[in-house]
């Protein structure tokens, strides 16, 4: 089995299963097993001298929690059992130590099995030495805890792929969410890289046990999902209150939630979704390109094989005075101010308005985690369940370092930032940040999270001016990781967005509503040029159920404003923003000067990145609170970043949550809408308030 030449870069390889394979009615059930190998601890970074060699290791932080959500999604959606799950962490994850597990579950697999493999944490590349890296000569690794020690050579592409050519079964799944590709950022913030320089010591990969040919791609039944192309590097750094593998965490949250018959082209466009939302918290402008590999007779087929319930779930355990505990719930998002739905002790639909009450989180210890009901009694009965809604509502406050800045400056500029942001906080070397801020050669320079991308580069000029600039990028960044933090992991509701034509590649600008009868204030094309995807945007979506669309910007500078519906749109152009389930739909319709939908959205000032978040709703009252907040919102962001406190996201997100309890909310029709050139919506029974979401990120260029 040879993985494209890219194998420590991959942060998923997977077979795809449908429930065909299993065995039939009176044969034994297929055995699951799985094998999850995390490293945190690098043996070779505790060496004298260590932080002065690149082909050195660093320690991670989140490769162990990976490990624990994804024992959680298999235990809990698709029937592993405990004792069929192998883990081996940090000092217990040595080279052959992971070798001879992998040997173990490929000797003890039948045919019908289902075997399920991961592994977190670096990854590198080795010289080739046996001529089937044809494309750049490289095998690629993955570190074991004793990696780059005395004469431990990593794990090569081609051992693997010996071992796991032995594997009787074709119902795998393998992960690893490591990659060689990039430098590893020694910056000690919370956001690394999972790779490595090449290990200098050729002479440990020369013999046949380590580099062994392996067998030809297309008789290895597996797709290969990537978290990272070839150039990029795979993320490790801190999710909603924890420290993940960021491909292992989108991935898990696909897994926790992803419809029966899902297919790993289904995953990786859910991941591809999360990745919007992550970049936007940390303030990144693009994030790693997954990447799909495989016959379209495995990517069309489902993960796994049959999934159990709809859902990953915690049991719930009563504790008295309005208080349960989350068993085993925070691998799968029980963070303080997360708020989860309860559900009667087997229930596997988790339909929403059928919760018996939702619990917002308190206290969390290494596993379990303890939630406030609401309401409060009747307590919910022994063998409860418990589904993740929402997660905590981002802080206001953006962390920031000061790194290269003169000290006269350093001062001057951290009064001048505090003067114009409510939202900075500034930290030292050993906290975390969301920015770095340099000072060099004249310039400022914004670096994300981790110091891996520069977001903004501008003269020094005047302090003052500095503070300003940096107070937008503040602001914007708040502004953004607010909205996104409303974000439904329970629901049943799909919304599929994507740009029309196709990618813009980032020639865009800001956007503003615009009249489709008016001339815009702000565009990109001279007067005597057509509107197009270069100049305007225009969205196409589809949802499964008859929704109430809202679009929300957050611009460059901070500000929040609703492009649909909007004042501009005409009265027969899906009223309240209500669509018809089932087929496409684009907003605005056409890029004709005489539209139906009487508005566009053009691109104008000023540079910068934009957070686009579609939201979904299948009542109206839902929609229209969500529009209210936003509106509030409005009043309190300037251009010049916010200078106002703002309404709490949290207390819309614990609105909208209280929805799904059965003595919640149920569908309400728009009243007195305008006829429609469009099909009527079906009529749906009433079954609660269901919402999800979905961002883009427009990236401004002048």
């Amino acid at each position: 089995m040879r993985f494209s030449g890219r194998f420590a870069c991959l942060v998923a390889a997977t077979l795809a299963v449908s429930s065909s394979t299993f065995a039939s009615d009176g044969d034994p059930p297929p055995v699951r097993r799985a094998l999850l190998i995390g490293i945190n601890d690098y043996a070779a970074n505790d060496e004298p001298g260590s932080t002065a060699r690149d082909w050195i290791p660093l320690d991670l932080r989140g490769a162990i929690n990976d490990l624990h959500r994804m024992r959680a999604v298999l235990t809990s959606r698709f029937g592993f059992e405990d004792d069929g799950i192998r883990v081996l962490e940090d000092r217990a994850a040595t080279r052959e130590a992971i070798l001879e597990a992998l040997r173990e579950i490929v000797r003890a697999s039948g045919p019908d099995d289902v075997v399920y493999i991961h592994f977190s944490g670096h990854g590198s590349q080795v010289p080739d030495t046996d001529g089937d890296e044809t494309a750049d000569g490289l095998d690629e690794t993955i570190l074991p805890h004793d990696a780059r020690t005395g004469k431990v050579p990593d794990i090569t592409d081609d051992e693997l792929g010996r071992i796991l050519s032995g594997l009787k079964t074709p119902n795998v799944l393998v992960v690893l969410d490591s990659c060689h590709s990039g430098t590893a950022t020694r910056d000690i913030s919370a956001v690394r890289a999972r790779s490595v320089a090449a290990d200098p010591r050729e002479e440990l990969y020369a013999s046949d046990a380590v580099a062994t040919r392996s067998l030809a791609a297309p008789a290895a039944p597996y797709v290969l999902m990537t978290g990272a192309a070839e150039h990029q590097s795979a993320l490790d750094g801190p999710i909603d209150g924890e420290f993940y593998g960021f491909f292992s965490y989108a991935l898990g949250k696909a897994l926790a939630s992803a419809p029966a018959g899902a297919t790993p082209m289904d995953a990786h466009a859910s991941v591809l979704r999360e990745f919007e939302r992550i970049a936007a918290h940390f303030g990144l402008i693009g994030m790693p390109e997954p990447q799909v590999e495989g016959p379209a007779s495995l990517t069309s087929r489902a993960l796994l094989g049959p999934a159990g319930p709809r859902l990953a779930w915690a049991t719930v355990r009563p504790l008295g005075g309005g208080l349960v505990e989350l068993e085993r719930g925070v691998p799968l998002g029980a963070s303080r101010g997360a708020v989860w739905a309860i559900y009667p002790p087997g229930e596997t639909a988790f339909r929403p308005g059928a919760a018996l009450a939702t619990a917002t989180v308190i206290e969390t210890t290494a596993a379990d985690a303890k939630a406030r009901l609401d309401p409060p009694d009747p307590p919910p009965p022994a063998g409860a369940r418990g589904v993740a809604l929402t997660p905590p509502p981002a802080s206001d406050r953006v962390p920031v370092r000061l790194d290269r800045v003169d000290a006269k400056m350093r001062d001057d500029l951290e009064r001048a930032i505090r003067r114009r942001s409510p939202h900075v906080q500034l930290v030292g070397p050993d906290a975390f940040a969301r920015f770095i801020i340099d000072v060099d050669n004249g310039r400022v320079h914004v670096r994300a999270a981790g110091g891996l991308q520069e977001v903004a580069s501008f003269p020094v000029g005047g302090v003052d001016a500095v503070a300003e600039r940096i107070a937008e990028q503040l602001s914007r960044s708040a502004s953004a990781a607010a909205l996104l933090s409303l974000d439904n992991a329970a629901s049943a509701l799909r919304l599929d967005v994507r740009l029309v034509p196709g990618d813009t590649g980032g020639a865009t600008r800001g956007v503003q509503v615009v009249a489709a009868a008016d001339t815009p204030a702000y565009r990109m094309r001279k007067s005597d040029q057509p509107r197009s995807a270069e100049n305007s945007l225009m969205l196409e979506l589809q949802t499964d159920r008859d929704s109430y669309i809202t679009v929300v910007d957050v611009d460059t500078e901070g500000g929040i404003n609703i492009l649909f519906p909007n004042a501009s749109m005409r009265e027969d152009f899906y009223p309240e923003g209500r669509i018809p389930g089932g087929r496409p739909i684009r907003l605005p319709d056409s890029f004709r000067e005489q539209n139906r939908a009487g508005f566009f959205w053009d691109y104008g000032p000023p540079a910068g990145v934009d957070t686009v978040r579609v939201f979904a709703m299948t009542d109206a009252e839902s929609a229209r609170a969500l529009r209210r907040f936003i509106g509030s919102l409005e009043a309190t962001t300037s251009t010049r970043g916010a200078s106002k406190a703002r309404p709490s996201f949290g207390q819309l997100a614990q609105d909208l949550a209280g929805r799904v309890v059965a003595r919640g909310i149920t569908v309400v029709q728009a009243a007195d809408e305008p006829a429609s050139a469009d099909p009527a919506p079906s009529e749906q029974p009433p079954a609660g308030s269901d919402w999800t979401a979905v961002s883009l990120t427009l990236v401004i260029e002048k």
